[in-house]
């Protein structure tokens, strides 16, 4: 949904996980789900060109 939004608008979407990321984390699914898709979605609302990048990592 957020990467038509982004397509429709010109906007080109970045989406980057960490390799060393371990593939197994805990926590509630549904709520981190919810941000990471709020977060997507406000940034492609308020961009009006070039591109909105995500990138994931344990620090």
């Amino acid at each position: 949904m957020t990467l038509l939004r982004a397509n429709e608008k010109g906007l080109e979407l970045k989406v980057e996980a960490d390799p060393d990321m371990p593939s197994v984390l805990f926590g509630d699914e549904i709520r981190i789900k919810q941000i990471i898709i709020n977060l997507l979605n406000n940034a492609v609302k308020y961009t009006s060109k070039g591109s909105v990048s995500l990138r994931a990592g344990c620090f």
